[in-house]
Formats: structure tokens, C-alpha cells, sequence
């Protein structure tokens, strides 16, 4: 083995990324086999050009004990076998909650049956149904699920139907694979037959798009680029790796994208490509081509975009979040919620941002000792809220009484060291966000930070991050998990670099 400082034999080094893949060890339990720092362990996994596991992935680790062929049985009972959590805990002989998570961690998101869910589809649709469903679903490739809602009615939901096609023995596809079709490259026969569907026979583009099974924005474009002059883009299927490809024949020897103008009229079905198929869109795209990317415009926010960012306001995302997500400043994030009559809610917190962290003012201003605290809600026995106080009366002051039980408070040496580890759960654990109408009505600040998940669940994630922060150091950390700008990571990597060299 290693010692301190020594460096890593060949053999080491493949030792290290077999404990990593095949025992799922994690870099602090190699670091302790081999006597070696944390960070030593970490460089070899990072340049061994390995996968490395997703938080969620890591979390379930870090308090679990399945092995790697036990996780494949799991999923492959659950997901093809359709046992539930109960019968494949008899089997594996472990508890309904692990295997639960096990299957939420590894198993496809689609695949998940809720057992609300499931009642409500064999309710819903009936078995005869269900088999007339799947012949439609598997006759025609561009049928979509949502497609599939007028052979039964507007009220069934995409998740009744895609249980009754399960249920039937089909195989349903992925979420893009009918919009890929969609939103295919027409001939030339077809873009002439729009126009004149809408010119002669006054057809409305809805109506088009339904009698070509096609999407609505698609017909759209193909007649507004293509009705009358000659089409400038190939019949291709995108996918994030062509899309890359050719935005680095596009870019060379420049500085930044071609105007949209010229995208539209030379690159059309790359540019059309990118926001359907490139996660991150053109400012990633930008990013990933090395090159500075453009900030979107208040102007540049479809309607749709506009509803979305509403909708997660009220779901619980702070105007930070909606920024990072739309890739905005945050005053127009507010701007959009005026404008569709949404009341700001009050913001909380008290200072605490990345702003006032890097600058060292408010709250930063002076080093201080700060807890980190899991508490549940007086009156809500299924919620519970994490948070961050000096101590427990400013805890106190900030829970207008609602705050009971204590689950978890820990002592961390500053502001900032907590102010990460929150943004970082918080961020983690918002698909279990559920705040009482209550407590939103009456304008109680700290309902944004409420989840509905059993205490223990979030410990197990808090003690993930905590030993992430301990393992890379606090700004690492910060760059590393916290949601923040560009720039802002860019000065927490250069604080990370100090840091390690002292």
C-alpha cells in the first residue's frame, strides 16, 4: 500500500478505481485503506477519465450496504418484473424504505409507480382499453402519449396512460423519441401542402400539425422559413453530440455564436436543435465551445418559459434559482412575476447570498461560529425544515413558534461553511419541497425551505455533504455543489486553489 508520500503505483491506481466502481467505496474509506489524504484518492479516480457517481448516487451509499449486482436485481424486479418495494424487500431480505430509495436513486424516473398512481390507472382504464391503447402507441411511432388522451378522455393523466400501456406488456418510449418525430425536417411537398392547407383551405396551424401529427412551433417555422423559397436544412435526427460537432465547424476562429438572424437563415435545424436537445441550451452550448457565452434577454423569454418560471416561483424556487435556470438577472425574474400578477413573497434569510459572501459583508462581515439545524413544524407532523442560526434564541426568533422538535443541530465553524451546506440541500431536495397553503398565505418566510420527507432521510443527505465539505475544503465545496454564476465559481475555485497551497 501507499503511504502519506508516496506516490501511486500502477497497481495502486487501478486498485483505486476498482474499490471505486466495483465496492462503490467512496474516496474518504480508500483514503483511510491506503494512509493517504482524501484529495490524493480523489485525483487518481478524476484522472482516470472513470464515470464518477451522481450526488443522489453517492448519498444512498454513503448509508446504505447493497452491492452493485443487488442494486442491478432490485431494479431489474421492480422495473421489469413490476414486484413493489415490499415483495422485493422478501427477496433481497432488506427494509421496504431502502429498497424504495435504491429504486428512486438507480431506477429510470419514468418507470416509477407511485402506489396512488397505480390504484388510480387500474381505476381509470380498463384492461380492454389498455391493450387498444398499446396497439395505437406501438402502430404508429410518432403517437405520443399526451396523443393517446383523446382515445380516452382529457381527464386521464400521461401516468394513467403510460401504466395501462405497461400493464398491456408495451414498452414505452422515451419522453423525445415521438417529438424527435415531430419535429423532423419536412420535404418540400410537405411545407407546400401547409401552406396551402392555410392559404386555400383556411386551415388554422393547429389543425395542420394534428392532420401531419407534428408539432405546432415545427409547422410554424416550416412555413414562416420554408412556404416559399427553398429549403436550407438537412433531414436529420439531432442529438446533443451531432449538435456539439457542428457547432465547432460553425464557430472556428470565432468569438462568439452567429447572430440569430443569421442561425435562423444558414442553420436553421441546428438552431432549432439546440433547445430541445441540448441541456443548458445556447449559453451551455457557448460554454462547452469555449467560448464567452451571451446572456439572454427579458425579450428572449418565450411565453412558455414565462409560465414555467411562474409555476416554480409558487413551487418554491427563490429568484436566485429562476435565475440560474433561465440564465437572467434576477430583477427580471421579478419583473416576469409582476407582470402576471404573482405577489412577491418575503424573501427571508436575512442577507444570506453569494454576493455577501465573497464580498464578506452583513453576515460575513466578522468570522463567527454558525449552527446548521433540522426542526420540525408545530401543527405538521410531515414536514420538517432545515436552516441556519447563530444560535438557538436567533433560531427562535425566526420561527414565529412553529418550530418543535429538534432533529439536527450542528456546530460549524462560520457563516459561510453553513450558508453552503443549506444551499446545497436545499438545491438536492427540492422535488420534496410541500408547503402547507396555510403557511404560504400568510406570508411566513421560512415555508420555501419545507420538506416532506421522514427527518432521517435528510440527515443521511446532510452527513453527504457535510463529509463533502470536509473532504474538499469550503470554496471547493462551494464550486463544486452550491448553484451560483459563472464568475462567482470562477473566484471560489481561485479561493479553493489558495486554500490547498496555502
Amino acid at each position: 500500500m501507499a503511504k502519506k508520500n508516496q506516490k501511486f503505483e500502477e497497481s495502486d491506481k487501478k486498485e483505486i478505481v476498482r474499490l471505486y466502481l466495483e465496492e462503490k467505496l467512496n474516496p474518504r474509506q480508500i483514503a483511510i485503506k491506503y494512509e493517504c489524504s482524501q484529495k490524493k484518492i480523489r485525483n487518481v479516480i478524476d484522472k482516470s477519465g472513470v464515470k464518477k457517481r451522481s450526488i443522489s448516487e453517492g448519498i444512498i451509499l454513503s448509508s446504505n450496504t447493497f452491492t452493485d449486482n443487488e442494486i442491478k436485481k432490485i431494479i431489474r424486479l421492480y422495473e421489469e418484473d413490476k414486484l413493489n418495494s415490499i415483495e422485493i424487500g422478501q427477496i433481497i431480505n432488506k427494509s421496504k424504505s431502502s429498497i424504495e430509495r435504491a429504486i428512486k436513486s438507480y431506477g429510470d424516473p419514468s418507470k416509477y409507480r407511485d402506489r396512488s398512481i397505480t390504484d388510480l390507472n387500474r381505476r381509470k382504464i380498463t384492461e380492454e382499453e389498455g391493450f387498444k391503447l398499446k396497439e395505437l402507441y406501438e402502430t404508429d411511432i410518432t403517437i405520443t402519449l399526451r396523443d393517446l388522451k383523446k382515445h380516452i378522455s382529457e381527464d386521464v393523466t400521461i401516468h394513467t396512460i403510460s401504466a395501462a400501456i405497461k400493464r398491456a406488456g408495451g414498452i414505452v418510449r422515451d419522453s423525445h423519441e415521438a417529438a424527435i418525430r415531430k419535429t423532423r425536417a419536412f420535404t418540400d411537398a410537405e411545407v407546400e401542402e401547409f401552406c396551402r392547407l392555410q392559404t386555400e383551405d383556411g386551415k388554422s396551424i393547429r389543425e395542420i400539425a394534428e392532420i401531419f401529427n407534428a408539432d405546432y412551433g415545427t409547422i410554424c417555422r416550416s412555413i414562416d422559413l420554408y412556404g416559399s423559397k427553398e429549403r436550407q436544412r438537412e433531414v436529420t435526427f439531432w442529438d446533443k453530440q451531432k449538435i456539439l460537432d457542428y457547432g465547432r465547424e460553425l464557430v472556428k476562429d470565432m468569438e462568439e455564436l452567429p447572430p440569430h438572424s443569421v442561425l435562423e437563415k444558414n442553420h436553421s435545424g441546428w438552431n432549432a436543435a439546440i433547445a430541445r436537445y441540448y441541456e443548458g441550451g445556447k449559453f451551455q452550448l457557448a460554454i462547452d465551445l469555449g467560448i464567452k457565452p451571451k446572456q439572454k434577454n427579458y425579450s428572449n423569454i418565450s411565453e412558455i418559459n414565462k409560465k414555467e418560471l411562474c409555476d416554480l416561483y409558487r413551487y418554491g424556487y427563490t429568484l436566485r434559482d429562476l435565475s440560474f435556470k433561465f440564465n437572467i438577472r434576477r430583477e427580471t425574474c421579478a419583473q416576469v412575476l409582476e407582470e402576471s400578477g404573482i405577489k412577491r413573497r418575503d424573501p427571508g434569510g436575512g442577507g444570506d447570498c453569494m454576493e455577501s459572501v465573497l464580498a464578506s459583508t452583513g453576515r460575513y462581515a466578522i468570522t463567527r461560529e454558525c449552527e446548521y439545524y433540522i426542526v420540525g413544524i408545530k401543527g405538521y407532523p410531515e414536514q420538517i425544515k432545515p436552516g441556519i442560526s447563530f444560535d438557538k434564541e436567533d433560531r427562535s426568533s425566526k420561527s414565529d413558534g412553529l418550530y418543535e422538535n429538534e432533529y439536527l443541530v450542528k456546530q460549524l465553524n462560520s457563516r459561510e461553511e453553513a450558508f453552503f451546506l443549506e444551499e446545497s440541500i436545499l438545491a438536492q431536495t427540492i422535488s420534496y419541497f410541500d408547503a402547507p397553503e396555510e403557511l404560504i398565505n400568510d406570508s411566513w418566510g421560512g415555508w420555501t425551505e419545507l420538506r416532506k420527507m421522514q427527518p432521517n432521510e435528510l440527515i443521511r443527505i446532510f452527513d453527504y455533504f457535510y463529509n463533502e465539505l470536509e473532504d474538499l475544503g469550503m470554496w471547493k465545496f462551494a464550486a463544486t455543489y452550491v448553484p451560483m454564476t459563472q464568475s462567482q465559481k470562477e473566484e471560489c475555485e481561485r479561493r479553493a486553489a489558495k486554500e490547498t497551497n496555502g
